[in-house]
């Protein structure tokens, strides 16, 4: 527990300070392009994830496996072969397909927006992607080497550099700029990955590895993450680009914009608390993954962190949400705040399906989770498509909630057969009183401000004196005094 929670505060503390950034690039573009320029932000962001997931064909996640054991072997030359071989046969097929739907945009952009103009700064934005075939390797390889340090400083260089870029962009031209500014940032984060890597050092031989258990070779191991990672990406970014492509067409630009403050507002802090996670648990679950026992016990110790990190998070943001949102956009997008109450009690159970998720890729069955993914991508669709014919936009959010409730259930039943793992006890009796903490906060945030925010502080007190041990309130000061005296705010 101690290690998941240094990692996550690290990679949280840098991601929170990006987080600050971000807000105010929101803020930026929001006053600037109104509610239709979100929206066509949002696709042409989306489009840009659905590309990206295509180029390497998946292989960034299975960079992260090789890249684990390379480091656990102390044995360089797997990364070498590997990344010589993805250089080989990957980026030529790459380069080729980014050439041809950049070729294809004056075509592909007006049917993914629903609008004929603004071609040129998408065409700009696909073809930047051609970044991506050295940031994703890079980045995997410093991932799997829990180079965590290294990462941070990249992310938060990368923020603040895309920023400085954004700004000028948008305040000339507007919409324009803010889609030129997608292409910009791919530069931005080449440069910045390429500082982070070269900073990065290689694996050193080491004594215990003739005792660990033998591995797939790299050829394999890409070949399976890639195929589980690349299906699931493709599913979540062609779900999102279908859902608001349908909203666009029921609805009009205006309330796909609406969705998108949802949709944003929850991807910012689910950012703050899965990336920061991820980073730390994937390696530690592959690390592990062939000894049932450790694997539970990481599981249990990663579900319970990301509990305690979560609930106070979406409690804040439940009864705040008007707020935030004015604080973030504008008054305009006020209406938003229903599909937000929605959309942040399913993220609880994201957040959930994540930390006990994971394990069944990092274990290796690609086979599971590519059916699962499927599964959980129809069901998702038949649940939006049914909600929003009795409840029109609200049906989006309504859909998430439900489906990813069964997603939690199902990753349950799965682990529980196919990797022997278990959710114990203390784990059961804090995810109980955890929806029952944000439920209620959800029922009581239609108060006014003056009864919300002390009925939730309350609430969430007395969750946290139930739930949150002695020793883990110890561990969380401990740690928030290195930061801060790193930092020196306070002495060492």
């Amino acid at each position: 527990m101690s290690g998941f929670l240094r990692v996550t505060m690290l990679l949280g503390s840098v991601t929170a300070l990006s987080l600050v950034v971000q807000i105010v690039r929101t803020k930026l573009v929001a006053i600037h392009v109104g509610r239709e320029g979100m929206a066509l932000v949002a696709q042409f962001s989306d489009l840009q994830m659905l590309v990206a997931g295509l180029l390497l064909l998946g292989a960034d996640q299975g960079m992260v496996a090789v890249a684990t054991d390379a480091y656990a072997r102390g044995d360089p030359e797997i990364l070498h072969k590997t990344l010589k071989m993805l250089r080989r046969w990957l980026f030529p097929l790459a380069l080729l397909v980014l050439t041809a739907l950049t070729a294809a945009a004056p075509w592909l952009l007006p049917q993914i927006t629903g609008q004929p103009n603004y071609v040129l700064p998408g065409m700009l934005a696909l073809a930047a992607l051609a970044a991506q075939l050295w940031v994703r390797p890079w980045t995997a390889i410093i991932n799997g080497a829990r180079a965590f340090q290294i990462l941070a400083r990249a992310r938060l260089a990368e923020t603040l550099v895309s920023f400085a870029v954004l700004v000028p962009l948008v305040l000339m031209w507007r919409v324009q700029g803010a889609l030129y500014s997608l292409a910009a940032v791919q530069v931005v984060g080449l440069a910045t990955t390429w500082w982070a890597f070269r900073r990065l050092a290689p694996p050193t031989p080491n004594d215990g590895a003739a005792t660990l258990p033998p591995i797939d070779n790299s050829t394999q191991t890409l070949v399976r993450f890639g195929a589980a990672t690349l299906v699931g990406g493709l599913i979540s970014t062609g779900l999102s680009l279908a859902l608001r492509r349908e909203i666009i067409s029921l609805h009009g630009l205006e309330q796909s914009g609406l969705y998108q403050v949802a949709f944003a507002l929850t991807q910012q802090y689910l950012t703050l608390v899965l990336g920061a996670m991820s980073a730390y648990s994937f390696p530690a679950y592959r690390a592990v993954h062939n000894q049932p026992q450790a694997l539970s016990q990481e599981v249990n110790h990663t579900l319970r962190g990301a509990l305690l990190v979560i609930v106070p998070i979406i409690a804040v943001l439940l009864v705040l949400r008007e707020p935030f949102i004015l604080v973030l956009f504008t008054e305009e997008y006020l209406p938003a705040e229903a599909m937000l109450r929605l959309q942040l009690l399913g993220d609880l159970f994201k957040v959930v399906a994540w930390a006990i998720g994971v394990p069944i890729l990092a274990a290796g069955r690609a086979g599971t989770h590519i059916a699962l993914e499927v599964l959980f991508a129809s069901s998702w669709l038949v649940g939006v498509w049914g909600w929003s014919q009795l409840f029109g936009v609200l049906g989006a959010p309504i859909g998430f909630l439900v489906n990813q409730i069964l997603v939690c259930v199902v990753y349950i039943v799965v682990i529980r057969r196919q990797l022997g793992i278990g959710i114990d006890g203390p784990n059961w009796r804090l995810l109980g009183l955890s929806s029952a903490v944000l439920i209620a906060t959800a029922l009581v945030a239609g108060s006014s401000l003056w009864v919300s925010v002390p009925v939730a502080a309350a609430m969430v007190a007395l969750w946290a004196w139930l739930c949150v041990q002695r020793s883990e309130w110890q561990g969380l000061l401990t740690l928030v005094r290195e930061r801060l005296g790193r930092l020196g705010v306070v002495k060492k």
